[in-house]
């Protein structure tokens, strides 16, 4: 073995030479949003613009608690939060929202206090 093939053994694997982190995001919001009930992405789109009139800036907390809130018979099966931001992201291409451009803590348990993405209306 000569010494590139031991260089070589000692790199970590790079997972696709060309796939960048911005290519596998967006592969895995494409997949999310394709595997997302119709009905599920009508609700998120509702709740999105309903917390863009009612708040000065919000985050997707605010949109799940609106859906949770509202009396929207959510079936466990159509529920997919991979797909709110697809969602998010559909709202901002159609200038609905825009980014603050901060984060803030989430206060949904399952986030463990994860950053995320403060918006407003557009």
């Amino acid at each position: 073995m000569n010494e590139e093939d031991v260089f070589r053994k000692k790199q970590p694997p790079t997972f696709g030479l060309f796939e960048t982190g911005a290519t596998l995001r967006d592969t895995g919001m494409a997949q999310a949003d394709a595997h997302a009930a119709t009905r599920w992405k009508a609700l998120a789109a509702e709740a999105i613009a309903w917390c863009a009139r009612n708040h000065d800036d919000f985050t997707t907390d605010d949109v799940w608690a609106f859906l949770a809130e509202s009396g929207q018979d959510i079936m466990e099966t159509e529920r997919n939060p991979s797909a709110m931001g697809p969602a998010m992201r559909r709202a901002a291409s159609a200038g609905r929202i825009v980014k603050v451009g901060t984060v803030r803590p989430s206060t949904r348990p399952s986030q463990h206090c994860q950053e995320i993405r403060v918006w407003k209306s557009a």
